[in-house]
């Protein structure tokens, strides 16, 4: 049975197999962007979520963030890989092996048709307008992304995208299991009209 550690493993080599065909592949019109950010906060909670008894304990902590972005886009297509690791500091041992923090926030790809359509499929962070209905929660240190496909038209009047993602828990032989917190099957459509001044 593999670890988590060697499955991970597996995917960074194989990240690091596609990076290079990636650039070797497009044409000069390409662009490769490696970006990052480490993020830590200091909490301190005293009745948050729940009402202080007399023999409560107030709990104060450092959490941490740090994220790795490696962007790739040509005329015709773009990917991305986002690789995030969260944890409380001390919460591992100095001499750590291996921990099961560190996980793949975004990675998907989008195709270009034309200048007009486009399809998105991967695990990608689906956010509009302001965010406060459908957003990817960047206040949380882990923020949230779906593995979703989303077919988008735009034009000069309107856009749209038309969105879908059917969960499961793993690969089974049969049956279709959900329960790791999340929804089993989403579909939506965000439409906007454009308006302009005459």
């Amino acid at each position: 049975m593999k670890t988590y550690s060697t499955i991970f493993q597996q995917k960074i080599k194989l990240l690091g197999a596609l990076i290079p065909l990636l650039l070797l592949s497009s044409n000069l019109l390409a662009q490769f962007t490696l970006s990052g950010d480490i993020r830590p906060r200091a909490e301190y909670r005293n009745g948050y979520k729940t009402l202080v008894s007399p023999n409560h304990d107030a709990a104060a902590f450092v959490d941490q963030r740090t994220r790795m972005n490696l962007n790739f886009m040509s005329q015709s297509y773009r990917v991305k890989v986002s690789l995030q690791d969260i944890r409380v500091w001390g919460s591992q041992p100095q001499l750590n092996t291996t921990d099961g923090l560190t996980s793949l926030h975004e990675g998907w790809g989008e195709v270009f048709f034309d200048t007009k359509y486009a399809l998105k499929v991967g695990r990608q962070e689906i956010a509009y307008d302001d965010q406060r209905i459908f957003g990817s929660v960047g206040w949380a240190q882990q923020a949230r992304s779906h593995d979703a496909a989303v077919f988008k038209v735009n034009s000069e009047d309107y856009t749209a995208h038309i969105g879908a993602a059917y969960n499961q828990d793993g690969a089974s032989l049969s049956g279709t299991i959900a329960n790791n917190s999340s929804y089993k099957a989403m579909q939506y459509l965000c439409f906007t009209v454009i308006y302009g001044y005459p």
